[in-house]
């Protein structure tokens, strides 16, 4: 088990870059199409926190979504992440958080959609990417998400 990670606020500024900082630290949005990364992505392999390096979630669990941030159906394990109530714009939302060091990562969305009825919307630029990460579909989703999740979208 990880212990937490806890730093300063100048530590966090020295370590990420300005937009990885107010995104995880403040809260702030990532600009739709600022760096579009990941969003379209198909290699396979494992999203990892920008700020501790905890392992996220697995690109079988990424969905194809309307929307300018990269969408997963779950966390690797239910345990990586939390939520927590925010309110943006007067709109109740729930923010993902990594719970190791508490990153803000994006939100979560329980809009009834299929496959899983629950999206997280992940913050590209509060992500990296290991493509040699040995997730596989069958060790992130359930049988029964998997195949409905590879039937409305195919492989990502």
């Amino acid at each position: 088990m990880h212990e937490n990670v806890v730093k300063r606020k100048a530590d966090w500024q020295r370590l990420l870059s300005p937009v990885q900082n107010r995104v995880t630290h403040q809260q702030g949005p990532e600009l739709a199409h600022a760096s579009g990364r990941h969003r379209d992505f198909s290699a396979s392999g494992i999203f990892h926190c920008v700020c501790c390096g905890k392992t996220l979630v697995s690109s079988h669990a990424k969905i194809v979504a309307k929307s300018e941030w990269p969408a997963f159906l779950a966390p690797v394990a239910k345990e990586r992440v939390r939520t927590a109530k925010d309110i943006v714009h007067f709109t109740v939302l729930k923010d993902v958080l990594c719970s190791n060091c508490n990153a803000h990562l994006g939100y979560v969305l329980n809009d009834g959609r299929l496959p899983a009825g629950v999206h997280y919307f992940i913050n590209a630029v509060v992500v990296t990417f290991d493509e040699r990460g040995g997730c596989t579909a069958e060790t992130v989703l359930p049988s029964s998400e998997r195949a409905a999740s590879l039937g409305e979208r195919g492989p990502v």
